[in-house]
């Protein structure tokens, strides 16, 4: 196919203005971020500094861009006023640690960025760990408290054989003043979280039933089940973002000491006694 004149030099046009538009985009790039807020003797603040304090600050971290542009001008000029005023040594090294602390966190956190955790390795750990993700059997229970066994048999015997309700000898005869003014009812209890005593002698039992008399805290107790909740295993997806986290941070701690000791070795570094 043959082109003619006119062709060509559209063609040629359209180029140089495809061109034009890109060097200019480029230009009003670097004019971007070469962009000067605040200059005095010896320093500047420019459009760099700003996109460095917005990459240290959290995106929670709910500022404007004046604000940020006063913290750096403000650190800037502290800092320039330490360079020039001061000649202690000792807070000199302080900040060249913090410096240093500093660097290496960026350092970790871009070994952090490396590490990827599949799918599979997930779900596996979620099969291989049941009793992580499992919640305890749980309790709702009633407390009847006296100072002496023979009372507690006595009480004992008497709900058991229904001469009385459990609720009415919590009334006549438990000296617990937290919970006798509520019939000795309690809050939901997790069985791994109760007192050992209490978890000792509720297992066996069913809603309805009454413990045998023990002892705790130097008191005599008596319970009753009202109602229990069954363990429960958590869902899979409920509890994905916490197994990757774990995983990650286990990860983490591998990697950053592998690195550690590659980069003694790199830099051959000398055990010299400690």
């Amino acid at each position: 196919m043959r082109y003619s004149k006119l062709h060509v030099l559209f063609f040629k046009i359209l180029m140089i203005g495809i061109l034009s538009f890109e060097c200019f985009s480029l230009f009003c790039y670097a004019e971007e971020s070469e962009k000067i807020f605040f200059s005095g003797d010896g320093f500047s603040v420019t459009q760099k500094d700003l996109d460095a304090e917005n990459e240290m600050l959290s995106a929670s971290f709910d500022t404007t861009k004046e604000e940020k542009l006063r913290v750096i001008l403000m650190d800037r000029l502290f800092k320039l006023e330490y360079q020039s005023t001061s000649d202690d040594l000792l807070l000199d090294k302080k900040v060249q640690r913090m410096t240093e602390k500093y660097l290496a966190l960026l350092y970790k956190k871009k070994l952090d960025s490396q590490i990827e955790i599949s799918e599979d390795v997930l779900q596996s750990y979620y099969i291989a760990n049941p009793e992580l993700f499992t919640e305890p059997q749980k309790y709702r229970l009633q407390l009847l408290m006296v100072s002496n066994k023979v009372v507690c048999d006595k009480i004992f015997s008497d709900v058991t054989q229904n001469k009385r309700t459990f609720e009415l000898a919590v009334e006549e005869e438990s000296i617990d003043k937290e919970t006798t003014p509520n019939k000795g009812e309690l809050e939901w209890m997790a069985e791994n979280k109760m007192p050992r005593e209490f978890a000792a002698n509720v297992e066996n039992l069913l809603p309805g039933d009454v413990s045998q008399p023990f002892q705790y805290n130097g008191n005599w107790v008596l319970l009753k089940v009202l109602e229990m909740k069954p363990p429960e295993k958590k869902v899979y997806e409920d509890v994905k973002d916490s197994i990757r986290s774990t995983l990650t941070r286990k990860k983490m701690f591998a990697q950053v000491n592998s690195e550690f000791e590659r980069l003694k070795a790199k830099y051959q570094v000398k055990d010299e006694g400690m």
